[in-house]
């Protein structure tokens, strides 16, 4: 079941569609002019610094001219760590 998520605020609009892929979740945000700009992938694990608590991983391949790696990243652990 896919769902889309969307905020807007003066006349900037950003969307967040998800789709579950087995036990993965494929995450596609979008904002201006459609394209993929970065791809990251998030991994849970326990932390490095407190075994008692969650932490994340990720990889992020950002195309030529690009910056949303940024973005990409923080939202792959962010989102792994909280869905585990």
């Amino acid at each position: 079941m896919r769902k889309k998520f969307l905020e807007k605020e003066g006349r900037f609009e950003i969307s967040a569609t998800v789709k579950p892929l087995g036990e993965d979740l494929l995450i596609v945000l979008e904002g201006g002019k459609s394209h993929i700009g970065a791809v990251a992938i998030g991994e849970p694990r326990p932390s490095l610094r407190d075994e008692g608590r969650i932490s994340a991983t990720s990889s992020v391949y950002t195309f030529l001219g690009h910056k949303e790696d940024m973005v990409a990243k923080e939202m792959a652990e962010e989102v792994a760590k909280g869905l585990r």
